[in-house]
């Protein structure tokens, strides 16, 4: 194949680009003609190459194969770039594999431009190839002192310490990649669990090398959706005194831990969970003061196209807000997206109480409070339901937990009735919820 015929025009547009225009007032002067002689040889010759880089350019980007690298080589025999990526083809190509010719232009870019870190990444990974694994981790390394803050080097590098079993070393340079690079932790994360066989142990000392508290707390996530509960347990105790991260990392923990479903697991964190106040209320956010943020330990309010559910500004019993639940009027609904789980003790006696008052409301609502064991699904309680009131009125329950208990799961709920005529419509509105212990049975 006649290359050079194929990018000619390309070749002589590049190179008219970038010769630009050069003009010299000579003045009769001898030396002055010798300087324009002197300069115009120096830009002939620099044109010539410039031409000559540029034509093996053109072959190598026009015929982006090892046969196009091939003549972009002949062309431009001392090119590291074009020996590299031929180097590249040898070295993972099935039918182009040749490693050591890959070898023999990967030395022979590298004499040539020895400060190009990607270079001795490449050497490296063919000498690992070749089972040379400390040289191949020199030359990592010689990759990783050229460009010492970039990401890849040091990737590459402690992948390779991780294959060859130098786990020490490279969790060291993962932990700094990790501290640099927080974008790339679950990435880092993924890495060590795999390579170490989803082992708990490798990864805690792993997560035992990183300092920065919010890399802890990104662990103490991935352990959770790993469901390595007691792992991910053990590093947010250790984030004990991060202050702020340690409360906002023990609240996606705790909420984790819910829909996992692992209420033991979920008992020992919400007792250690530092941002609630020193009684600790079992219904949180029972005055509805605070947004709901729809995790299991803080209301789930969500609304359906029959009932809209949202917190209330404009009507409350005390502080600022209440819960209001609308009934636009249909027939046969049934309504159970107001949840919260609380925790509880075994053998305990507690009191729930909470606050109502509707407007329009129509007879027989079918609204109740209800209580139930979550491992369990029977219900343990249900309130009255829920009458027409103008004014705010109180309901209370005094009940002893089951000898297992742990989490009751408390949902406001609207069943339909089984009456010939099943209509709801009218505004409840909701507040101050609270549950405490009175006594202790054991």
């Amino acid at each position: 194949m006649h290359v050079e015929e194929n990018v000619q025009a390309w070749v002589m547009t590049k190179a008219l680009e970038s010769s630009g225009y050069f003009t010299l007032k000579l003045r009769g002067v001898l030396p002055r003609m010798l300087g324009c002689v002197l300069i115009g040889g120096a830009f002939f010759q620099a044109g010539s190459w410039l031409i000559r880089d540029l034509k093996a350019s053109a072959i190598a980007l026009l015929y982006q194969d090892a046969d196009g690298l091939r003549a972009a080589l002949q062309i431009s025999p001392r090119s590291p770039q074009w020996l590299h990526q031929l180097a590249v083809v040898h070295m993972y190509d099935p039918d182009e594999f040749e490693p050591d010719r890959s070898q023999e232009l990967l030395e022979t870019a590298i004499r040539l431009s020895p400060y190009d870190a990607s270079l001795w990444l490449d050497y490296g990974r063919l000498l690992e190839r070749q089972g040379r694994t400390a040289e191949a981790e020199q030359a990592c390394r010689a990759g990783v002192a050229l460009a010492p803050r970039h990401f890849q080097p040091r990737w590459v590098l402690a992948n390779l310490q991780l294959r060859s079993g130098n786990l020490a070393m490279a969790y060291d340079g993962l932990a700094g990649l990790a501290e640099a690079n927080p974008d790339a932790l679950a990435n880092i994360f993924e890495l060590v669990w795999r390579s170490s066989g989803e082992s708990l142990a490798g990864m805690l000392a792993f997560v035992g090398r990183l300092n920065a508290p919010s890399a802890r707390a990104t662990a103490v996530d991935f352990l959770a959706e790993q469901r390595q509960f007691a792992g991910a347990i053990t590093i947010w105790r250790n984030l004990a005194g991060a202050g702020g991260i340690h409360q906002s990392t023990g609240w996606s923990l705790l909420d984790r831990l819910i829909r996992f479903r692992e209420w033991h697991h979920a008992r020992e964190v919400w007792r250690e969970w530092p941002s609630r106040e020193a009684l600790k209320p079992l219904v949180w956010n029972g005055d509805f003061e605070k947004p709901i943020t729809q995790t299991a330990v803080d209301w789930r309010a969500e609304s359906s196209a029959e009932v809209h559910v949202r917190q209330d500004e404009q009507e409350h019993r005390d502080g600022s807000r209440a819960l209001v639940i609308e009934f636009p009027g249909d027939s046969r609904v049934h309504f159970a997206g107001v949840t919260q789980y609380l925790p509880v003790e075994p053998s305990t006696r507690y009191v729930l109480s909470f606050h109502h008052k509707s407007a329009a409301l129509t007879a027989g609502s079918g609204l109740v409070v209800k209580l139930q064991d979550p491992t369990t699904a029977e219900p343990w309680w249900m309130s009255q339901p829920i009458k027409p009131r103008s004014q705010w009125s109180e309901q209370t329950l005094s009940f002893v937990t089951s000898g297992s208990a742990e989490w009751l799961l408390l949902s406001i709920e609207r069943l339909p009735s089984s009456g010939l005529i099943d209509y709801v419509s009218g505004r409840v509105w909701l507040d101050d919820f609270s549950m405490v212990p009175v006594e202790t049975n054991r």
